[in-house]
């Protein structure tokens, strides 16, 4: 089972394909492909040499944070009020 912080991506395909889509979207010489082609996508570190790019593709990762910590934030709650 996937920790709280990782539910949004590890229980969802939609969102898996959609964080694939926006890096792609980000890093043209990336193009992840879907999972079921490539269960360990990767690309190389020299398509972040543009700087435009990179900034696209930080967009993207913190956009992929922001999806984590809402997926997790009604978790976040439970935890910390603890059993009643």
């Amino acid at each position: 089972m996937a920790s709280a912080s990782q539910a949004r991506f590890a229980e969802s395909r939609s969102a898996r394909d959609e964080l694939r889509r926006r890096i792609n979207q980000a890093t043209i010489s990336a193009q992840i492909p879907p999972e079921e082609q490539r269960p360990r996508p990767s690309f190389s570190l020299n398509a972040l040499s543009d700087e435009q790019t990179r900034k696209r593709f930080l967009d993207t990762i913190e956009w992929s944070f922001n999806q984590a910590q809402q997926a997790q934030a009604p978790h976040s709650s439970a935890q910390r009020d603890g059993p009643r």
